[in-house]
Parts: C-alpha cells; structure tokens; sequence
C-alpha cells in the first residue's frame, strides 16, 4: 500500500498524513458537548434495533458538527419564497443551521469501508434553496463527513449502555471532510459515468435513488485532494483546502475526542458558482434538475 493511504488500515489515523498531523488545529466553538444519555427517539421500534442504532450515531456526529461551528441544531425549516409567494414553500431538514454565518450543514456518517451516498430527493432540495429565493441571501451549503471506526454497530452494541457507543465513537473517529454544495453537486454528477473508479450511480427499486462517493473516493479526497477534485471535473485552482486537525482536549460528556485529520474544502467564489449552476445546471445536471423542478411544482399546488 502507498504510505500515503496507511492510514486506511493504521490503528493510527494521522498515519502517511504526516502534513496534518504537523498542522494548525481546527478551531472548536464549543470545547465541550453534551450527548443526553436518556435519548429518546420519536417512532423508534423495539423490533428494530438498528433503526435506533443508527439514529443515535448519526446524532453523535450532528452534536460534533454543531459542537465544532456553533449554530442550532436541525429541526425542519419551512424556508418561504420571500418574494411573498407564500405557497412557494421547500422544506428542508439540514443538520446545523448557521444562521449568523448563512450556512446551512450537512453532516453525514460513513462506517469503516462504507461510502457517501449522496440521495437525489435531499440534493434536489438543497438546489432549490441554493437557487430560489426562499432566503435573503443564497446560503452556503456543506456536507461535513465523518469516518468513524465502529464495527458491526448492531452485533457490538444492541445490549450496551448508550454511553459505550458515545464513548467509542469519541475515540475511533478516522478523519473528517467538509465539502461546499459544488463538489456535492459534482459528485452527484460523477455517479453517473459508468467507466468512474471512485464515483457510482444506484438507479434500483429498494431504495432511493442516489449517487455514492465510494470508500475509495473519500479516502483520496483526503490524502489527494486537488487530484480528487480533478477526476471529478472540478478546477482545483477554484477551492480554497485547509488541511488540519482535530484538537486535544474536546470532549463529549466526560470522554476526550481522539484528534484526527480534518479536511475543509470552501468555493472561493461562491457567488460565481451559483450563476453558473443557475445558467448552465439544467443541462449539465438534468437529473437533479428534472427532479427539483418536480419539487417546485409540487409546492405550487
């Protein structure tokens, strides 16, 4: 394996990433976060446990992100066009809302060797917020993706307090990286072309249609990321990269957060992205466009 990738399989996660590790830290809004133990989820089945399971880890890592930019966490916002079109309505679940800061999070948990899936329906959404006029200003829109390093979270975890799984997660998360609505939208995109190695496209009845960024693809975005952005078509010459780490000493309830590699990838003319996604997004992305314009005429009625 290249050393680059040995972190992959390293029980270290700054291992072949010796340029993180030697970074600044990630700044943290809030230096501790409280997970409320007695978490009770609405419509959770005893008959399935891994419903819950899922739920709860996927909180955990709603709570960092919320813990590392500040901001309130989600709850579902009716964003109303402002033009006074009251029945022009999209509702829209993101995780974090920045409000001070217009940004809108999205944070996603991927398991070990799992991959991004990215579903038409809640891009399709997110387009429609980044385009309309349903708030003063266009928002900025991340996906802040967690690796994190639990296995078989079911078998491990089905008859053990909350607070083991809160416990593991804080010590086993792998690396983090945060990508703008651009490279979200790219990836969408990239899913699509049959002959991608990183990207895939799931068009089937089980579930909802979606496109992954595979294992592979995260896991080179964050050791190559200017080369990642290139394979997905993107210039990389238009993203500002930071390459950082997790600092020492945040923790959540009484358990310190191991530090890991953080990758955050920001437009550097956000303005300019959203014009041409505007002008030129219904060809070049006509299966989200399709399906956003559904969305709007749905609203309308």
């Amino acid at each position: 394996m290249e050393k680059r990738f040995r972190f992959i399989r390293g029980k270290n996660p700054f291992q072949g990433l010796e340029d993180y590790l030697a970074a600044d830290e990630l700044r943290i809004r809030n230096l501790k976060i409280r997970y409320p133990l007695q978490l009770s989820l609405d419509g959770f089945k005893e008959n399935d446990p891994s419903y819950g399971l899922r739920v709860r880890l996927g909180y955990y890592f709603e709570l960092l992100t919320q813990g590392i930019y500040g901001g309130r966490l989600k709850g579902c916002n009716q964003l109303e066009d402002t033009n006074g079109v009251d029945h022009n309505i999209i509702t829209s679940e993101p995780d974090v809302v920045s409000d001070e800061k217009n940004y809108l999070r999205e944070s996603k948990a991927v398991s070990p060797g799992g991959d991004l899936k990215i579903d038409d329906r809640q891009l399709a959404k997110y387009t429609c917020l980044q385009l309309g006029n349903y708030l003063p200003t266009p928002p900025r829109i991340t996906f802040e993706i967690f690796r994190h390093g639990v296995r078989q979270l079911i078998g491990n975890f089905r008859k053990k307090p909350l607070g083991d799984l809160v416990d593991a997660l804080s010590t086993s998360t792998r690396f983090m990286i945060s990508l703008p609505l651009s490279v979200v939208v790219a990836v969408h995109k990239s899913g699509e072309d049959p002959l991608s190695k990183h990207t895939s496209r799931y068009k089937g009845d089980k579930w909802g249609h979606n496109s992954k960024l595979l294992s592979s693809g995260l896991n080179l975005m964050l050791a190559y990321p200017e080369k990642t952005l290139s394979d997905l078509g993107l210039d990389p010459y238009n993203y500002n990269m930071w390459k950082l780490k997790f600092p020492k000493d945040i923790k959540v309830n009484t358990k310190r957060i191991e530090p890991f590699p953080v990758l955050l990838v920001r437009d550097k003319d956000h303005g300019r992205w959203i014009e041409t996604l505007r002008e030129h997004g219904s060809e070049r992305h006509s299966i989200l466009f399709r399906l956003k314009s559904k969305i709007e005429h749905s609203s309308d009625e």
